[in-house]
């Protein structure tokens, strides 16, 4: 599937299947669908945030609504504050 969907995609987008979900990646930012059960996921990550240094957002949600929604970043080891700030959301 991920195959014949590849070849539809504009340049820059890739499509992969790892288990039972179907991946459409760009640069950093990947949405995730499953059939059965239904699931969606979103995970972006980034280097080199003004600021902040590394950063990464995950959200899932199912046929009940929001599952998850994570929201991490890392400073550069150069400052003295501790290096990992994160904020997680989980229902269940």
């Amino acid at each position: 599937m991920a195959t014949a969907l590849g070849r539809m995609l504009p340049a820059g987008l890739t499509a992969t299947v790892v288990g039972t979900e179907l991946r459409v990646s760009l640069n950093s930012v990947t949405v995730g669908l499953t059939a059965n059960p239904f699931g969606v996921r979103l995970l972006a990550h980034r280097r080199n945030v003004p600021g902040i240094g590394r950063a990464r957002i995950e959200a899932t949600g199912d046929h009940s609504g929001l599952t998850l929604f994570d929201v991490t970043s890392a400073r550069r080891r150069s400052t003295r504050r501790p290096p990992r700030c994160a904020r997680t959301f989980a229902r269940g």
